[in-house]
């Protein structure tokens, strides 16, 4: 069965259970040392066991140059997971989910690094449904001649 994603915004994907936000530059930096500046951009609630052991300041780091890299921009820098809110409340920022890129630019899969102590049933693999089918769509549209094109045809 396939999920497509529902756009709310140009870099937010919507599943059941699971929202997905596009970081930049601004979320990234904020994303350590800002926890009231990432809730206030995400727009989300942020738990106090942020950021994720995993998720140090090399691995923003490498992430930051992703936004800079050929072939590369948002959505390729990684995704803020979040849990949709209920009612009234806000979503709440679970988690980040980022490609693995191989040598060859190429996407080699998806790494999630959640909240310690995190569960839930299904965020992780419909997080994936929803990366790979953006992946797949955002590698179609790479015009021909652009740096990326090869990527985008590989």
């Amino acid at each position: 069965m396939s999920h497509s994603p529902r756009r709310r915004r140009e870099l937010e994907l919507r599943g059941p259970g699971v929202i997905l936000r596009a970081a930049n530059r601004h979320t990234l930096d904020a994303c350590i040392r800002d926890r009231v500046e990432l809730g206030r951009t995400l727009q989300a609630h942020i738990p106090p066991t942020w950021p994720p052991p995993d998720l140090d300041t090399e691995t923003i780091g490498e992430l930051r140059s992703r936004l800079d890299g050929t072939g590369s921009g948002p959505g390729r820098a990684g995704w803020f997971v979040l849990e949709p809110g209920t009612g009234l409340t806000i979503p709440t920022l679970v988690g980040m989910a980022v490609f693995q890129i191989g040598a060859s630019d190429a996407v080699e899969g998806i790494r999630c690094i959640l909240v310690p102590g995190h569960v839930a049933p299904g965020l992780v693999d419909m997080t994936a449904v929803l990366l790979n089918d953006w992946e797949a769509e955002a590698s179609r549209q790479v015009p021909p001649g652009h740096p990326a094109s090869d990527h985008a045809q590989g």
